[in-house]
């Protein structure tokens, strides 16, 4: 039986940025997180004594030139070689643009396939055949699966592509091509990269499987990571397991504060939902993001003391995480149950205010305007103090709708009598 572990994207050693604007921030465990997954997959694949491993590209992360990565990379490849396990890998849209992938030898037993055509290599003893293309450039429009070769007869082919397929949201949609064009080629097994979200687009007939990236590196990449490990027998894919190496996970929890009538009950419900994420993927420590939701007769107390209640969330993080969870960010999207919508305003000066405010919501030129005046504040305020303006981002999905609402409720609680400040 042939057993092959297939991982992608490891982005080793990516450099987070601006990490050290937020407090409290496990900064060194998060850096290292990318390193600790990779030796997670060497230990895993002695361990299970698989014959090959497959990399699908995107082992660096852009033009990132510490050298110790590579050293890294080069001394996690020599252990697997000398336990006699085979390593074929290709270059993705971020390794074309470093320089490391250009200049690290790598020890024998590794096959990095090239740029120029499509190549394959026989492990016919294994009874593999390998077909792979590295990116020559960062940006790979082409279709590079439309000249990989047609399968070899009498033995299990693999091919190694990093590619969008059909395209996806959030990645560049590079080497474009689609499971018709790469069934065609029947081949048994496809080991893509690039997206980094776990995927069987299909299991059978043949086998076109993302892995995922094997360890999130921030709130974009929440859940579960890991590689795959395939048996075949046969020249037949028998099995096909995820197996989890991440060392530190991301997630978002949304509390809907619906239902509360006071803040110690929302604080309360805070800590339960954050109690049960922990234990959801203990042991592992957590990175988490939350967001206060819910149409609530909280929400104008909350939006005009944001700064406290947020305080007051992530003393939350403190006290339940157990030196295992951070809170990475906190969001407001909550709704006014009692707000005044223009329909109930009737006719006189807050029925103009929400006109108004309607008007500015379609109005692209007045926005370009607001988000000038934001980005002006921002640069007026002393460094890490414009974290607490998160929630005005307006580059963030429903940032302008949410913007408005919350400038909306603060006015009417104004021009109304009510208490909001």
């Amino acid at each position: 039986m042939l057993r092959f572990l297939h991982t992608a994207d490891l982005h080793l050693d990516s450099p987070l940025k601006g990490l050290q604007r937020y407090e409290g921030a496990p900064v060194q465990e998060i850096r290292s997180a990318t390193r600790r997954a990779l030796d997670n997959i060497v230990q895993l694949a002695i361990h299970r004594e698989v014959q090959v491993v497959v990399i699908a590209g995107d082992i660096f992360d852009g033009d990132w030139r510490d050298t110790h990565t590579g050293l890294f990379f080069s001394r996690q490849l020599t252990r697997l070689v000398e336990h006699g396990i085979r390593v074929a890998m290709i270059r993705g849209n971020h390794d074309a643009a470093n320089r490391m992938t250009q200049t690290l030898r790598l020890p024998e037993g590794v096959k990095l396939f090239g740029v120029d055509v499509p190549e394959t290599i026989d492990w016919g003893d294994l009874g593999i055949v390998i077909h792979g293309q590295s990116f020559a450039d960062v940006a790979e429009t082409r279709n590079l699966a439309m000249e990989y070769p047609a399968a070899v007869p009498g033995v299990f082919n693999l091919g190694l592509l990093h590619t969008s397929l059909t395209g996806s949201e959030g990645h560049d949609n590079y080497a474009p091509c689609t499971p018709d064009d790469l069934r065609r080629k029947e081949y048994q097994y496809w080991a893509l990269g690039h997206i980094h979200r776990r995927d069987d687009v299909t299991f059978r007939d043949p086998a076109i499987v993302y892995p995922g990236n094997p360890q999130g590196r921030h709130i974009r990449e929440t859940g579960v990571k890991g590689c795959v490990i395939g048996e075949v027998e046969n020249m037949t894919l028998r099995s096909l397991e995820f197996v989890e190496v991440d060392v530190f996970r991301w997630e978002r929890v949304e509390v809907d504060l619906s239902d509360c009538v006071d803040t110690e009950q929302m604080l309360q419900n805070v800590d339960e939902h954050l109690a049960a994420i922990l234990n959801e993927h203990a042991p592992k420590p957590l990175a988490v993001r939350v967001e206060l939701a819910g149409n609530t007769t909280l929400h104008r107390s909350l939006a005009a003391k944001f700064q406290a209640w947020r305080q007051e969330v992530l003393n939350c993080g403190i006290q339940v995480g157990q030196d295992r969870l951070w809170i990475e960010k906190v969001q407001l999207r909550t709704q006014d149950r009692d707000s005044q919508t223009q329909e109930s305003v009737g006719e006189g000066p807050l029925a103009e205010l929400w006109s108004e405010f309607a008007r500015v919501q379609q109005d692209e030129e007045v926005w370009t305007r607001i988000t000038e005046a934001i980005e002006g504040l921002r640069k007026k305020l002393p460094t890490g103090t414009d974290q607490s303006l998160a929630w005005l981002d307006t580059a963030d999905d429903g940032a302008r709708a949410e913007f408005l609402q919350k400038v909306q409720t603060l006015l009417a609680g104004r021009l109304l009598g009510a208490d909001a400040t």
